[in-house]
Formats: C-alpha cells, sequence, structure tokens
C-alpha cells in the first residue's frame, strides 16, 4: 500500500456539507480524481486534494493510486455508505463499495464522469435552465436488465430550460474502436429509434453527444457516420477539452450539414441544448432565453477571442 492509500489520524476533523456533496459523487461516479471533485464542489484542486485526505483519514472513502506517479483515484468505503445514508445524500439504491477499479476502462469511465459534472455545475449555474436527470450507463443497465436489442447509452442527460425538454444520450468513444464498428452498433441503431419516435427515458425529443478524444477521431465518425446516411443533428460532438462547465451549454460542440444533394458534408458549431435555451412562443422557437446561461456565453466569447 503507498502511503498516499493509508490512513492518518484525522484529529477533530469533520466533514463539511460540501464534503458530503463530494461523497455523494463519489458513491455514484466511483472513482473519480481530485480534478474532477475539484470541478464540481466548485473548489482548487489544492483545497479538493486536502479535503478529500480529510475524508481518507476519517474513512469515508477509499484512496486506490495505479501507479506512482498517476492520479489518486477515490472510491466509496463502507463508512461512506453508511454516512450517506444517515443524511439521505444517496442517489436511489444502496451504492456499492468497490474493492479496486478492476478492468475498468479507465479513460473511459472519467471522460463520462467529467461531462456528467460539467453538465451538473453549468445548469446550476444557469438561471434557467435545470439538469432534471442524469443517469450514467450502470444505473441505466439495471433499470433495462438485459433485455435484447436495448440501446444502453454510456449516460443519459435530461435537461429542461425555457425551450422545453431535452434528453442527449451521451456515447463516449475513446479510439478504440473502428468507425464502421460504431455506424453499425451506433449510428444506425439510433437513427432508427430516432425515426421510428422511440422516446429516450420518455422524453420524445432527444440526440445523442459523442464525447472523443480529439479532433481527428471526430473527423473519422463523421465522414463514416456521413457515408452511412445517418440524419443531421441526430448527433453532437465533443472533444474532451471542449467539456467546460463554463461553455458547455452554448458551445464546444459541432454537428453536421448536409448539402441539398447529399453529396457534402460540412461540420458547423451548434450546441444540442440550443432548443432548450430558447424560449418558444406561438408554437415556435421565438426569441432567446432570458439570461439561460450568461455566464456560459461570455466564457465562449472570451474562449474564441
Amino acid at each position: 500500500m503507498r502511503q498516499r492509500e493509508q490512513r492518518q489520524d484525522p484529529g477533530g476533523a469533520r466533514l463539511t456539507p460540501r464534503d458530503l456533496s463530494a461523497l455523494a459523487l463519489i458513491a455514484r461516479a466511483q472513482p473519480v480524481t481530485t480534478a474532477i471533485v475539484a470541478a464540481f464542489a466548485r473548489m482548487s484542486v489544492a483545497m479538493a486534494r486536502r479535503r478529500l485526505r480529510v475524508m481518507r483519514d476519517l474513512g469515508v472513502v477509499n484512496v486506490h493510486a495505479p501507479s506512482l506517479s498517476g492520479e489518486n483515484l477515490y472510491l466509496l468505503a463502507p463508512r461512506g455508505r453508511s454516512v450517506l445514508e444517515d443524511h439521505a445524500e444517496g442517489a436511489g439504491g444502496r451504492p456499492a463499495c468497490l474493492r479496486g477499479i478492476g478492468r475498468l476502462h479507465l479513460a473511459h469511465h472519467l471522460a463520462g464522469v467529467r461531462l456528467y459534472v460539467a453538465l451538473a455545475v453549468a445548469a446550476d449555474r444557469a438561471r434557467s435552465v435545470n439538469l432534471l436527470t442524469y443517469s450514467f450507463e450502470c444505473e441505466l443497465r439495471r433499470a433495462v436488465g438485459d433485455a435484447p436489442g436495448v440501446q444502453v447509452p454510456d449516460g443519459v442527460a435530461v435537461v429542461v430550460g425555457p425551450g422545453g425538454r431535452l434528453a442527449l444520450a451521451v456515447e463516449v468513444d475513446r479510439g478504440t474502436e473502428n468507425p464502421s464498428y460504431v455506424v453499425r452498433t451506433k449510428a444506425i441503431p439510433y437513427a432508427y429509434l430516432s425515426a421510428s419516435g422511440t422516446p429516450l427515458l420518455g422524453t420524445g425529443r432527444w440526440v445523442v453527444g459523442f464525447v472523443v478524444p480529439s479532433e481527428r477521431r471526430r473527423n473519422r465518425l463523421v465522414a463514416a457516420f456521413h457515408d452511412a446516411a445517418v440524419p443531421d443533428a441526430l448527433f453532437y460532438w465533443i472533444t474532451d477539452d471542449g467539456v467546460c462547465d463554463r461553455t458547455i451549454l452554448v458551445g464546444g460542440w459541432t454537428t453536421v450539414k448536409t448539402s441539398a444533394d447529399g453529396e457534402t458534408a460540412t461540420l458547423v458549431e451548434a450546441s444540442p441544448f440550443a432548443t432548450v435555451l430558447t424560449k418558444r412562443s406561438d408554437g415556435d422557437h421565438g426569441h432567446a432565453a432570458e439570461s439561460a446561461s450568461d455566464d456560459a456565453a461570455l466564457a465562449l466569447q472570451e474562449r474564441r477571442e
């Protein structure tokens, strides 16, 4: 066991409300990194590191250090589960206490958690947008079981705003699969579900958001999807470095616009949440939502400049 995994005497330390919030995140999304906890709790990485050390010493989290130079990974400890149950901080069901990360594809898992945290923080900051629910893949699989033919995303976010309700099926791609395989197992099934009017978690209006490691990977998938003639604006793309709570509601995303003759496809900047951020009026999309995400829009402008 490495020194950073070992508990020390916590002295008179106690858990704060933000510690409990971070503990609830760990219970749902474990394992998580220090940076993820910092982003979720809106504190510096240095502060998050200190609070996580206190949580370790109080016995509510376990620390897994896969390598000497790698990031710490935090898992829920049995005492932490009891604390959450006492404070009613659990997110439905009894959270698991993992002994380690096993065969978990860590990069894939953490990319999905970062997207969730960015959405949660952005929605909490916005004045009129709410992240109604977010379900991770493991939670979705518990809900649907092993039914054949069910398309289970890596996550589903349901967002509500002035423009109504939208579900985002999250697909995390790490570039390990051939684009033709992604077309066969993701693009075509989603296109079929969309064309047949199948709702996603009870939400009729939904799109698919792919989190990809690079623009190069995105471009390869976009080309493969175009060749498969999947519908425009059903799929949205965001790279790892575009996942930021300051901009995720309004920027960082791209989608494809195909020419009228179907011969060429162009990547354009577009947010899947644009319709949610836009207030509907008299049956159409009317004018922009009033300050739905002013901070995010400002951050996007600064980023472009």
